[in-house]
């Protein structure tokens, strides 16, 4: 997944009434989250065989740092048979 502008990590609920919806906004960019490198996470000490991985659709998203992260996630979770669940967030 690619993203044309940095996606921000502050959400801001904007209160709606009558027929208008509340909005939230999200707003990631420049977050620790963000900025986290895959080195940091040693998935042999994060995930245990029967373990599952599950990730959100809209994660990889965030910055190219944590794209790669679910990458080494998701190989770390084919070599060793951990089961992974992907919520798409299709409306």
């Amino acid at each position: 997944m690619y993203c044309r502008r940095p996606v921000r990590w502050v959400n801001y609920n904007i209160p709606g009434s009558d027929i208008r919806n509340t909005n939230v906004v999200y707003d990631r960019a420049f977050s620790a989250f963000s900025l986290s490198q895959p080195s940091e996470y040693h998935w042999e000490n994060i995930l245990e065989p029967g373990d599952v991985f599950y990730f959100s659709g809209v994660t990889p998203a965030v910055s190219k740092y944590v794209e790669d992260t679910v990458r080494s996630a998701l190989k770390y979770c084919k070599e060793n048979d951990i089961q992974v669940i992907c919520e798409k967030n299709v409306v």
